[in-house]
């Protein structure tokens, strides 16, 4: 399992509380990632990213988030 599959799972929006947020991955993904993108389980940001780059996207309202990778998943 790559990387990017590891942070799959929904978490609850912090703007409308919909337990819909998916993960948006940026770079170069794998070509697996690709078909999770095409099932609308992640979203694909743009090539590079920083450290306010939104990391969560909630498929309800479309509020971006940062979220911090030692948080549990829900």
């Amino acid at each position: 399992m790559t990387p990017f599959l590891q942070t799959r799972g929904l978490r609850h929006c912090p703007a409308c509380g919909a337990r819909a947020g998916i993960r948006i991955i940026y770079g170069s993904p794998p070509m697996e990632v690709y078909f999770l993108h095409e099932r609308g389980e992640v979203v694909l940001g743009e090539c590079r990213r920083d450290k306010s780059s939104p990391n969560w996207h909630c498929k309800v309202c479309g509020h971006r988030w940062v979220e911090r990778a030692e948080r549990a998943m829900h």
